[in-house]
């Protein structure tokens, strides 16, 4: 979903593909204000329109606008994690509010890391020399040379012989 903002309010934007419109909706407002156009700028145009209608339909009535936050919200934790939220907040000598708003800090602040993971294929060549009998020195003239491959993405690293 694509969304589009205009004097602190922010609207969404949908294909229905079926009637080839685009439609949305004032997101965060307690009440229901859609619009719909065949363009991007068309529905960009709207939403721009559907803001400014609510807002002095809002002053003609005399009603306060919904301002899209109030800064309040519930959050429910579980026990568990409520009571050490409390407990870690106590320790650092903060309430528990300014503990939750400051890791919210952190999480909208912080660019956001993406985990990759990557998966290579290693080929190492081993050369294998073969022991002579305890006390007996083989030298390289005398060794049968044997080569194997050996692949780190293998699941158990066994050893196949290198053709």
């Amino acid at each position: 979903m694509t969304t589009l903002i205009y004097k602190g309010y922010q609207g969404s934007v949908e294909a229905d593909f079926e009637d080839g419109v685009l439609h949305g909706q004032l997101l965060f407002v307690n009440d229901l204000i859609s619009y719909e156009g065949a363009t991007v700028p068309e529905i960009k145009a709207e939403f721009e329109s559907a803001v400014d209608d609510y807002l002095a339909t809002c002053a003609r009535l005399g009603k306060s606008p919904n301002k899209p936050f109030s800064g309040v919200f519930n959050v429910r934790t579980g026990a568990d994690l409520h009571r050490a939220a409390a407990l870690k907040a106590s320790s650092e000598g903060k309430s528990l509010n300014n503990l939750v708003v400051s890791a919210i800090q952190r999480y909208v602040e912080e660019p956001q890391v993406q985990n990759h993971v990557h998966k290579h294929k290693h080929e190492h060549e081993h050369v294998v020399v073969p022991q002579g009998p305890q006390g007996v020195s083989i030298t390289a003239d005398q060794a049968q040379w044997q080569t194997f491959s050996m692949s780190s993405s293998d699941d158990n690293n066994t050893r196949h012989p290198k053709h």
